[in-house]
């Protein structure tokens, strides 16, 4: 069974559905399980001291059971948008809540972990999550990470903990998110805002916001725009090469398997089950 299988099918019940995720403390930040409400910059401090949002994991919306779903090979520019469309109304708000062109986070998704939001790095350094923020990054945004690496560098010690964690949570992404906020897409999401917020700060143009990602490459801008590029015009593309693998079969519940209805399932899971509806509330 493939990882997208397995991220699609019918999770297990988690024992405690109002679990709020405790965050983790970083220099300048508040103690963990203080409520972050979003709001406009302090003047002389940083977009990571604004500190997470305070959203956890709630079942509200049963998840149906897209056992046996195929998508196009994740490397693929159509491969990359099926799975990254999963995440769109996050990716919007957090865009919208931020001042952030359109389809940046979108783009830069495909670029790191291919709309996956339990990918470790492929290097296994350590990075995790629809963006790849290494333990050291992630905590200075005020996420919390499982273990004790804090190094913003790699840490392949912590990839193999990362990859432990992974399977013995049965690549379950409610199990993996209490234990590490990178697996949360809300939480992700906004912390990858709040990065480019701060480079955009630095740098004062979006091209090089995005440059501080990775910024001992030299061509990954580059490559993000060339995503943005194609994501509008690769939709329709990616929506009917979905159609044609998945012609004739039905999810769990025993609803056509069309595009519409896989990438709608996940939408309103992210809206109810990941706490969006409350995240688009929250003042910056």
């Amino acid at each position: 069974m493939t990882l997208d299988e397995l991220l699609t099918k019918m999770r297990r019940p988690v024992v405690a559905l109002a679990t709020v995720l405790t965050l983790g403390i970083a220099p300048g930040c508040e103690a963990r399980g203080t409520h972050h409400s979003h709001r406009s910059r302090p003047v002389g401090s940083t977009w990571a001291s604004i500190g997470p949002p305070h959203v956890g994991y709630e079942q509200v919306v049963l998840d149906h059971n897209f056992r046996g779903v195929e998508l196009a090979d994740r490397n693929s520019t159509i491969g990359r948008i099926q799975r990254t469309e999963r995440w769109r109304n996050i990716i919007e708000t957090a865009e919208d809540k931020y001042g952030i062109p359109r389809n940046t986070i979108y783009a830069v998704i495909m670029q790191e972990s291919y709309g996956d939001p339990i990918q470790p790095n492929a290097s296994g350094d350590g990075g995790l999550g629809l963006i790849h923020f290494q333990p050291g990054t992630a905590r200075a945004y005020g996420l919390h990470i499982a273990g004790n690496s804090r190094t913003s560098g790699a840490d392949h010690k912590h990839g193999r903990q990362l990859r432990e964690l992974i399977r013995d949570c049965n690549y379950d992404v409610p199990c993996i998110l209490q234990e590490d906020d990178r697996a949360h897409p809300v939480i992700n999401i906004d912390a990858i805002a709040r990065y480019l917020k701060d480079g955009f700060d630095r740098k004062h143009t979006w091209d090089g916001a995005i440059g501080t990602i990775n910024p001992g490459q030299g061509s990954y801008a580059s490559r993000i725009k060339r995503w943005r590029g194609l994501i509008k015009k690769q939709r329709p593309t990616a929506a009917l090469d979905f159609g044609q693998r998945n012609r004739g079969k039905r999810d769990g519940s025993g609803h056509t398997m069309s595009f519409n209805h896989y990438i709608d399932t996940f939408l309103s899971a992210n809206e109810r089950n990941y706490g969006l509806a409350a995240y688009r509330g929250m003042k910056r």
